[in-house]
């Protein structure tokens, strides 16, 4: 099963990479009542499914308060309210109705999602569904999937939430991105497509602002098309952004990839033995600040 935009047949869905959204049987939710409903439905999100306790759930969401306990009360009703509507989807829809509701326990909440679209899941099934072809030879069917994953990956996971319950998962998946990207950047490497590397490249670079190898790749390419001064903007993008993030210089091999493009060595190369293939970054390594692609 690969990663795909949901389909028609699919009546509730939950978009929470990038912009979150919720339809319910084909409608928007755009009013979420209480202060914390929304907070609530993306935390049981995260766990859906799974039985998860009242004490959690104040303690994460309510941190520090003493009304937690009545807060959560309230919240629970409205996310009820909400969520109605998907209880039972049209009769005869494929794969049977979506039901999206919570329910409660002695002890706390579940988030029922059965036949529910969940775009960051899709995202992660597919990714590992490319991830095993690949390894298995297809290539082919391999990159198809990595293409429709980094579709659906429109950025961070609920990137509008700054709670610290949100980042393990989000880190996750920024690594499955950053793994589905540096495949395909391996094959427009192979083929020879600058072009195709350098939009790769900036879009791994909306996930990993600091991963000074994709900047010598985009160096690299835009050297092999001429553009000198797309080279050199590249080249200052990045010395700034790992002295403002991390606060160290870039390392001389950027530097030295500057000098030869400047020079004109590497625009010289194409028409050499020199293949574009030989700039196929190392994959990427989980938690590193300056990770390849």
């Amino acid at each position: 099963m690969g990663a795909v935009e949901p389909s028609s047949a699919a009546t509730t869905t939950v978009h929470c990479l990038g912009a979150f959204a919720l339809t319910i049987n084909g409608t928007s939710v755009q009013r979420w009542q209480a202060g914390k409903a929304r907070a609530l439905f993306q935390y049981l999100l995260l766990n859906h499914d799974r039985a998860v306790a009242r004490e959690i759930l104040v303690s994460t969401l309510w941190p520090g308060t003493a009304g937690g306990a009545p807060s959560l009360k309230v919240a629970a009703h409205a996310l009820r309210r909400i969520l109605s509507g998907a209880r039972a989807g049209p009769p005869g829809s494929p794969g049977g109705a979506s039901a999206l509701a919570l329910l409660s326990h002695d002890s706390g909440y579940t988030l029922r999602t059965e036949n529910v679209w969940i775009d960051f899941e899709e995202f992660a099934r597919g990714v590992g569904v490319a991830r095993r072809l690949e390894l298995a030879g297809d290539e082919p069917q391999a990159l198809d999937l990595y293409r429709q994953a980094v579709a659906l990956y429109r950025g961070d996971l609920l990137s509008g939430q700054a709670a610290a319950w949100v980042e393990d998962r989000r880190e996750t998946l920024r690594d499955l991105a950053l793994r589905a990207l540096h495949a395909l950047v391996e094959a427009a490497l192979r083929a020879g497509d600058v072009i195709a590397v350098s939009r790769l490249c900036q879009q791994a670079l909306e996930i990993d602002p600091c991963s000074e190898e994709t900047y010598r790749l985009l160096m690299y390419c835009h050297a092999r098309l001429g553009q000198l001064g797309r080279v050199m903007s590249w080249y200052r993008l990045c010395v700034r952004t790992l002295h403002e993030e991390l606060g160290v210089p870039p390392q001389p091999v950027t530097a030295q990839l500057l000098r030869r493009a400047l020079d004109g060595q590497i625009a010289r190369a194409e028409a050499s033995s020199e293949r574009l293939a030989s700039m196929i970054p190392q994959a990427p390594t989980a938690g590193s600040t300056r990770s390849t692609v």
